[in-house]
């Protein structure tokens, strides 16, 4: 009596191992447009330009100091170079304010960085 092979199986293996890759394949494909798509759609960070008011007379204005005088125009300097590198939406002042008796002592200053045309958020330090 003579032996004969089956080579059914040898074949439903092989197409097996070819679906197994052909669905990891496409897996992967869809988590790569996943992933592409999220960094696409990702806001980019948002610029802070760093205001510290010292007292009434000095401000640091990122880690530049300066008198009241400049202030301004140290400010808008700032502002312009911020504006030429990065979209307007994504620039924002961060204005750190003494704590003050009145809102007098120091609503000039908040107007002059409302007149600078960005978005702004202040803080008052308690000490």
């Amino acid at each position: 009596m003579t032996l004969r092979r089956s080579f059914s199986k040898i074949e439903q293996h092989s197409i097996r191992r070819k679906a197994i890759v052909m669905t990891m394949a496409v897996v992967m494909l869809v988590l790569i447009v996943k992933l592409g798509v999220q960094y696409g759609t990702m806001p980019p960070k948002m610029q802070y330009i760093k205001v510290v008011m010292i007292d009434r007379s000095t401000f640091i204005i990122n880690k530049d100091t300066t008198n009241y005088e400049n202030f301004a125009s140290l400010l808008k300097e700032a502002v312009k170079e911020y504006r030429s590198k990065y979209a307007y939406k994504h620039i924002e002042i961060a204005l750190k304010l003494p704590k003050a008796e009145k809102a007098e002592e120091i609503a000039d200053i908040i107007k002059i960085v409302d007149a600078m045309d960005v978005q702004f958020s202040f803080f008052v330090s308690g000490e």
